[in-house]
């Protein structure tokens, strides 16, 4: 089904991913979250920008974006496009410190 990005992580803190559970339950460090299907209304960018807002710092490596649908010709010679995987998908922790690495070199 759909929802909002704003719902997904209580979702997940119901099934204690931030606690990080042991034996490879829903909220262990063997799982991976996959985001599917996002809305045409936004560009990539801005997409990974919200997701990278609300996704928590110690979640962000356990999550990736299936992104390649919204990327366009705008994004040509972004850094951040060259972490798109092969399968269509980006890392949330990987977006979010090319993020912080360019807003560094943009304040120097």
């Amino acid at each position: 089904g759909h929802m909002h990005l704003c719902d997904v992580m209580p979702v997940l803190k119901s099934h204690e991913w931030e606690e990080g559970a042991k034996g490879g339950g829903a909220g262990s460090a063997l799982s991976h979250l996959v985001l599917l299907h996002l809305s045409g209304r936004y560009g990539a960018k801005q997409a990974l920008d919200q997701i990278s807002l609300v996704v928590p710092v110690k979640l962000a490596h356990r999550c990736s974006v299936a992104i390649s649908a919204l990327m366009g010709k705008e994004q040509s010679g972004e850094t951040w496009t060259n972490l798109v995987h092969s399968n269509g998908c980006i890392s949330v922790s990987d977006y979010t410190a090319s993020k912080e690495l360019n807003s560094n070199i943009t304040k120097n």
